[in-house]
């Protein structure tokens, strides 16, 4: 589709300015207008002009020339993307109605959106042609509003009835003082800012220092004991035909906020970027410790050397644990996914609640799943979700009444979806957490998935609890949902993945449950770390494997090429950095292509502490049989070479 111009034929005339570089989303746009005016067309008797633009800078060339009413704005265009769209727009364009139309539903952005005064925020797919209509015409009353409130100044020294009735309309706080700064009227909005009526503040004395015609950032404390934002500014007026001051408020409590809400996020980034760094580390560390663990356990059969040895992998494989969180908070995905019987997690839970001294909250476990049911998830992730919603509900039952968690099976079909939004298809087990709490107000509950949202004290809890429960389980391929009634309680449901034989297809085997031993297969091991090839090497001699070993790609090409007949798979390390770039990626991936250009039906085990989902996409598009979580175990390196072998 060229740049062209859609009509929409009635009698009045409201032109708009559409910037869209996706011709279909633009036509669907068009359309949904046309027969959203169309229905309207008999009563309004409207008409709509709407022009289609590809890109930015054209849309910016032509609004300095035309006249329009409004611009529909899309936030990722050829020469602009994201907020700086909206920017660039703006500050050029500072009065035109803008109404952002975007595919991203991120909360933070849609108030970014709004601070950058875009007057309407539409998700694409989540509006219907009168919604997106109301939308245009709303931006351009809002507009008119803001230019109204321009012009305030010189329409209140003409008519008094007049500026008494706009400043009750005003979005912004109004008040008006004498001369000897006490107050004379405050609008609604003011009131509502101050948290007291007109009638208790009448007379009351200003204590804000008053500079005429200048911006100045106050605090004010509401009743509540919690304080607002605001910006003041003070011009001469009339009141009553004495001379006065007018001091307008305009809240900015919320950018205040906002504000704080990204110097938190920048902090926890960097927090985040040096945490990766060093867990990266200390699992190149963990790695060599845990075969050697179990290579040891296996020739040092004395009761007391076998306890001392149990002790060192136990506090390993925590360590690996802990490792993993903090990568999990530094780079915010995990490959790891392994399948448990879903009776181990709910005697993990069970026992930490116990720990933790939560007498005064019994807590109540109810299976309704059959006996051996396995889920596929990340259980160390699963059990740190688990407790933080048990402490909640804990914490939110003052009465010390039981906090119950109750499993059962879920079928999530097309009737399902429909009826719980975000739902997957397939089979999971949902784990409800319900407690008799106090449950959550409406006006809370729309935010409690907020990253550094809290109503509990901030010194002391950072407001990432759900948000990082929601990550993760997102992570495991399930959902989450919350339903609560003020005074009643609340329940919390987790939907894990159960297992069955898909799962085989995409890589996920269940390695708890004994060794298998290699009847002299050849494994190539490629890893950068010296240490941990060798004890690779010799685990895997120890149990009837061949082994060759690889410092480098370009060596692990000349070995395969040298011994294309004799190696039956690749253990393939992924080096790994905080944030990993295109680049590395990319070796990677034509290493792989390269080692199987000598060897087509050659099988590939990767092995990594964290991969982003969008490499582990690329990874299994190449057939990567595997992924093998570092610090990995011996039990899990054997049968996991088993599991892609047999095939």
């Amino acid at each position: 589709m060229t740049d062209q111009q859609h009509h929409i034929q009635s009698a009045g005339a409201t032109s708009l300015l559409l910037i869209e570089d996706n011709d279909l989303q633009a036509a669907l746009i068009t359309k949904q207008l046309e027969e959203a005016a169309s229905t309207k067309r008999n009563t309004t008797h409207e008409e709509i002009t709407i022009k289609h633009v590809h890109n930015l800078a054209v849309g910016m060339a032509l609004l300095r020339d035309t006249t329009f009413d409004a611009v529909l704005l899309d936030l990722t265009l050829p020469d602009s993307a994201g907020l700086s769209t909206l920017e660039t727009l703006r500050q050029e364009q500072r009065s035109i109605p803008i109404v952002v139309i975007t595919g991203d539903e991120t909360y933070l952005t849609a108030q970014l959106a709004i601070h950058y005064k875009a007057q309407e925020y539409v998700v694409k797919g989540e509006y219907t042609g009168h919604s997106l209509l109301r939308s245009v015409y709303n931006a351009i009353e809002r507009q008119k509003m803001y230019d109204a409130l321009n012009m305030s100044r010189e329409q209140i020294i003409r008519s008094e009835y007049f500026h008494r009735h706009l400043v009750e309309q005003l979005p912004q706080g109004i008040v008006i003082i004498d001369n000897d700064s006490r107050i004379l009227y405050i609008n609604p909005q003011a009131e509502q800012m101050l948290g007291k009526s007109n009638g208790e503040l009448t007379g009351e004395l200003i204590t804000v220092p008053i500079l005429l015609d200048t911006d100045m950032d106050i605090a004010i404390p509401s009743s509540d004991g919690t304080l607002r934002y605001a910006i003041a500014r003070t011009m001469k007026t009339l009141w009553e035909g004495q001379d006065a001051r007018l001091l307008t408020l305009h809240d900015i409590t919320d950018r205040k906020q906002l504000e704080s809400q990204l110097l938190r996020s920048q902090r926890m980034e960097t927090l985040g970027t040096l945490a990766g760094g060093i867990a990266h580390d200390l699992n190149n560390l963990l790695s060599p410790i845990l075969l050697g663990v179990q290579a040891l356990s296996r020739s040092l059969q004395e009761e007391r050397h076998q306890k001392i040895l149990n002790m060192i992998e136990q506090s390993t494989r925590r360590g690996a644990d802990l490792v993993r969180q903090v990568l999990n908070f530094a780079r915010g995905s995990d490959t790891r996914r392994e399948i448990i019987e879903l009776e181990r997690t709910l005697q993990y839970v069970d026992v930490v609640q116990r720990r933790k001294n939560l007498t005064s909250h019994p807590i109540k476990v109810i299976n309704n799943t059959a006996r051996g049911t396995e889920i596929i998830t990340d259980a160390e992730s699963l059990h740190t979700c688990l407790n933080h919603i048990i402490s909640n509900a804990a914490e939110s039952s003052d009465d010390g009444s039981p906090v119950t968690v109750l499993c059962e099976l879920i079928h999530s079909d097309l009737e399902f979806r429909t009826q719980h939004k975000g739902a997957k298809e397939g089979t999971f087990v949902c784990i409800n957490v319900i407690d008799e709490g106090s449950g959550i107000s409406d006006d809370v509950r729309t935010h409690i998935f907020e990253p550094f949202y809290t109503t509990k004290d901030v010194a002391q809890h950072s407001g990432l609890g759900l948000y990082a429960t929601l990550a993760a389980v997102k992570r495991m391929n399930g959902f989450m949902e919350v339903d609560s009634v003020v005074g009643k309680g609340t329940t919390v449901r987790l939907y894990v993945p159960l297992a069955g034989k898909k799962s085989e297809i995409e890589g996920v085997y269940n390695v708890t449950k004994g060794y298998h031993y290699g009847n002299s297969e050849t494994i190539l091991v490629l890893d950068e770390n010296s240490t941990i090839r060798e004890m690779a090497m010799e685990t895997l001699r120890m149990y009837g494997y061949n082994v060759i070993v690889a410092s480098s790609h370009a060596e692990a090409v000349n070995e395969l090429i040298n011994n294309a007949k004799l190696i039956d798979c690749v253990l393939l390390d992924i080096p790994q950095t905080v944030q990993p770039s295109a680049d590395e990626h990319t070796k990677v991936t034509q290493l792989i292509t390269k080692l199987r250009q000598i060897d087509i039906g050659l099988d590939v085990v990767v092995t990594c502490g964290l991969l982003d989902q969008r490499f582990s996409d690329d990874l299994k598009q190449q057939n990567v049989r595997a992924f093998l979580a570092k610090p990995y175990t011996t039990e899990s390196l054997l049968n996991t070479l088993h599991e892609v072998m047999k095939k």
